[in-house]
């Protein structure tokens, strides 16, 4: 498993941390044990949950289940984004029965708030913003936490309020042992995107033949090798763009492209504007 986060000493004890970020943040598809809820503050962006891209407007919220293998498409949304261990809903008994429930129904049920009424939208805005605000020094930070999440969980495992369903997909492999596999490909990606990489390299790596590793990895991602490599490498050069110094051919040669005209094409094409276009507009945002 690879989580591109850990829980600080303040979290430890309850399992739980709130990311505030934007859209040019850079993780690897990966997976966790964890449950993840990601709240649009403004704009939208679109993440992939085991092979299926899901739109997340402004205002709405996604979560993430258990487990589930997921890569957040470059964009220029503000987030707010919830990490917490299922764990957090046991009692006293130390009993896993409602936490076993919960992830159960989590499977089955619409992973977005995209159809719900206004009421419960606003619900899970209040509650991601209070969180938000929280320090380690807060009054009742765990009480405050929990009531939160055990609300979120209420309204995202009800059908009540939750209308919808989702189907999840299976793979004709052994389902933990494949995505043990498939994360060694994310993290060969992740160590090795500054220079040209093929399929049946990555695939060696994972430990599959070329053309079952080309059939997992977009059951995983819902995109092909080359999408998914060219999507990651496109991220890290937006951040190169906004937060280093370099020039846009230290980023093109950074990112795996020899040629600055075809790294110029690439970003164009991803992304629907220039390098250094790119640049001048969020480097002005960010100063």
């Amino acid at each position: 498993m690879y989580a591109p986060f850990l829980f600080d000493a303040s979290e430890q004890d309850i399992n739980f941390v709130l990311l505030h970020e934007n859209g040019h943040t850079v993780y690897p598809m990966h997976w966790h044990k964890e449950i993840e809820i990601t709240y649009a503050v403004k704009g939208s962006f679109e993440v992939i949950i085991d092979g299926r891209k899901i739109m997340v407007d402004e205002g709405d919220a996604v979560i993430i289940n258990s487990s589930c293998s997921h890569f957040y498409s470059p964009s220029d949304a503000d987030m707010l984004t919830a990490i917490f261990s299922p764990d957090i809903v046991r009692d006293s008994s130390n009993s896993n029965e409602l936490e076993n429930e919960i992830v159960k129904r989590l499977g089955y049920v619409n992973p977005t708030t995209k159809n719900w009424i206004l009421q419960d939208k606003e619900k899970v805005r209040f509650i991601m913003e209070r969180l938000s605000i929280l320090t380690p020094d807060s009054y009742g930070r765990s009480l405050v936490i929990r009531a939160g999440i055990f609300e979120i969980l209420y309204l995202f495992s009800d059908s009540g309020h939750n209308p919808g369903t989702w189907i999840p997909e299976t793979l004709d492999d052994d389902d933990e042992r494949s995505k043990e596999k498939i994360e060694k490909a994310f993290k060969y990606i992740e160590d090795n995107y500054s220079r040209q990489l093929c399929l049946a390299e990555v695939a060696k790596a994972s430990g599959y033949v070329p053309t079952y590793f080309a059939r997992v990895f977009k059951n995983y991602t819902g995109m092909t090798f080359y999408e998914y490599f060219t999507s990651y490498r496109m991220s890290k050069a937006q951040v190169a763009l906004i937060y280093g110094g370099g020039s846009i051919v230290d980023v093109a040669t950074s990112c795996g492209f020899n040629s600055v005209k075809t790294f110029d094409r690439v970003f164009k094409e991803s992304f629907g504007i220039s390098p250094l276009k790119f640049r001048k507009k969020y480097s002005r945002k960010q100063s």
